[in-house]
């Protein structure tokens, strides 16, 4: 369990006994895993709690998600190098929600990241991208929206059971 401290805190000891190794874990913090290294990257989501996103290094690519979160002035930069990024995108078009990423807010910071990313994948969908409070699907307009107003090479809508090689999302 890789984890904030707040979190490990509200774990009984039954439970933490359980696993086999427990991490203290902050946005900043690295680790190094079997020759990967582990990157907590910044997010904002809560204002009581503490939370992170977290960019795994590899000697081949680096890829990176970014958990809930809003934009922040340095939200780009921590993505500086990455490959793939996978964004929770909960809202279509400028709909936006408090601590959250809607399509129009994010696209300028991810047209920020240097180089340019090879792989988007957009993931974490709420009810007003596809569902009970939304007009239809709306996830293939976003898709298009970021195809055409990002300079990202591929972007991929997540689905439950998706599989993908990256050695095919790389350039």
């Amino acid at each position: 369990l890789i984890t904030t401290p707040e979190v490990i805190n509200l774990i009984s000891e039954y439970h933490l006994n359980m696993l086999e190794q427990v991490v203290k874990f902050r946005a900043g913090d690295k680790l190094n895993y079997k020759g990967i290294e582990i990157v907590g990257t910044k997010a904002v989501h809560s204002p009581v709690n503490e939370s992170f996103g977290i960019r795994f290094n590899l000697k081949e690519y680096s890829l990176a998600y970014t958990s809930d979160t809003m934009v922040f002035e340095d939200f780009s930069d921590q993505f500086s190098g990455v490959n793939i990024l996978i964004l929770n995108l909960l809202r279509p078009d400028s709909i936006t929600c408090k601590r959250h990423l809607c399509t129009d807010e994010v696209i300028p910071f991810l047209n920020k990241i240097d180089p340019p990313l090879d792989c988007l994948i957009i993931s974490h969908f709420g009810s007003y991208m596809d569902g009970p409070r939304s007009n239809g699907n709306f996830v293939p307009s976003q898709v298009s929206k970021l195809q055409e107003q990002t300079n990202i090479k591929k972007i991929i809508a997540a689905e439950d059971g998706l599989k993908l090689r990256i050695d095919e999302l790389i350039t």
